[in-house]
């Protein structure tokens, strides 16, 4: 039986005897906060000079804020984060060392039948690098799309992502792509 329904009887019990005793509590949106860390692996690659560059392993750090809505049984939110991602790599006299300040924003299902609460999500990704070492003009500025799964219990979590970004070169003739893999853990605050 839904919500709704037991809220239906419990009306229709009311109407019945002229008692209004139960009312039905408001629903209100929840706000967690939490910081996060974990690896990137990261793979830059260029099309034009096809240039494969080796792959960087790095950390990462984050801090989200996921707002969960009411009166969908709390399985649906917007999972938005600020991240601090870097990657290095060099090959054939190219340096390549960047790190980004990024604006996450994910759509996120969470299934809450038990304690370990796995989740899924996806979402939208733009980053500005403000820290970057190269021997070649580049744009600061790229963009992209992730999906990730994980689960929670209690405040700690476990997340495995998927991210495809633009890259620092993303006009013609030559175009980049940076695909990055990453295991991230996370602590909710509040």
């Amino acid at each position: 039986m839904l919500k709704r329904d037991l809220v239906k009887v419990f009306h229709s019990y009311n109407v019945c005897v002229g008692d209004s005793k139960f009312l039905e509590a408001k629903a209100k949106t929840q706000f967690e906060w939490g910081v996060g860390a974990g690896v990137s692996l990261t793979q830059l690659k260029f099309k034009g000079p096809n240039i494969k560059f080796p792959n960087s392993v790095d950390p990462t750090f984050l801090l989200s804020l996921n707002t969960i809505f009411p009166r969908n049984m709390n399985v649906w939110s917007v999972y938005s984060e600020i991240q601090y991602k870097s990657y290095q790599t060099q090959k054939s006299g190219y340096l390549i060392d960047m790190g980004y300040l990024r604006l996450n924003l994910a759509y996120r299902y969470t299934s809450i039948m038990s304690q370990i609460k796995p989740f899924g999500q996806f979402g939208f990704t733009i980053g500005h690098a403000i820290a970057s070492e190269s021997n070649r003009d580049f744009n600061k500025r790229d963009q992209g799309a992730f999906v990730s799964v994980g689960a929670t219990q209690n405040k700690l979590g476990v997340e495995i992502r998927f991210e495809y970004t633009t890259g620092m070169a993303p006009s013609l003739p030559i175009t980049s792509s940076v695909i990055s893999n990453y295991l991230l853990v996370s602590y909710k605050i509040n």
